[in-house]
């Protein structure tokens, strides 16, 4: 009940300060065996590159990264059952980077763009076994 309580409190304390169609939308499940979870937002500024580290050092690994209204938004726990992780942040999309790292064995868990760059995130031992993607418009993609 207290981890319902927080995961509902952290919602409406991030849903606030969405408006209209410029929403932030947060999904969150109560089940995961997550645990010790930091959150961060990087205002309108570039990515927090030295949180992440941080929390990497601290034994967390990325779960969410997006870009908002108000900037880079990153979460990071520990109990991911994640082994290794890795990501870029390019202004184009780093197509033979991802290429590279599936080679390796590491698979896209998070993606994101925000005005100027892309962030793409890749982790090991996550469970994918094949990945592709497809870049095209959302009426293409939604049929």
């Amino acid at each position: 009940m207290k981890k319902i309580f927080y995961t509902l409190l952290f919602v409406l304390i991030f849903v606030q300060i969405a408006d209209a169609q410029n929403k932030t939308i947060l999904i969150t499940e109560t089940d995961l065996p997550y645990y010790n979870e930091n959150c961060f937002w990087s205002g309108s500024g570039k990515l927090q590159e030295a949180l992440i580290k941080s929390n990497w050092d601290e034994g967390r690994e990325i779960t969410t990264a997006a870009y908002t209204n108000n900037g880079w938004f990153v979460s990071m726990a520990k109990g991911t059952e994640i082994s290794m992780q890795t990501y870029k942040i390019s202004t184009t999309l780093p197509s033979e980077w991802i290429k590279n790292n599936w080679a390796e064995d590491y698979y896209i868990t998070s993606i994101s763009k925000s005005n100027s760059q892309w962030l793409v995130v890749m982790s090991k031992e996550e469970g994918y076994t094949n990945q592709t993607y497809n870049m095209t418009n959302w009426n293409s993609l939604s049929k």
